[in-house]
């Protein structure tokens, strides 16, 4: 929540797709945690890590957010970013 707090105090608008776990249904976010559990990295674990993703447009963005929420506030969150620059 903290990270998706900080994505919502800069603004970051359309430049993140926050994750899908914030507006899943009580029971959908019970079944994606427990699929998380059950996953290694042999069988999608990358697959079943979507729904908790921060999906960057741009690598900056992603960089400050990283800095932010993972160096400075020691959050363990996921986020990708598509395009460098």
């Amino acid at each position: 929540m903290a990270a998706s707090q900080w994505c919502s105090a800069k603004k970051m608008g359309d430049k993140v797709i926050l994750p899908q776990i914030l507006s899943m249904a009580p029971l959908d976010r019970e079944a994606a945690l427990h699929d998380l559990g059950e996953a290694s990295n042999e069988d999608g674990w990358e697959d079943r890590m979507d729904p908790f993703m921060f999906k960057f447009k741009f690598e900056s963005d992603y960089l400050m957010f990283f800095e932010q929420c993972i160096d400075k506030e020691n959050l363990k969150v996921h986020a990708c970013f598509e395009e460098r620059g």
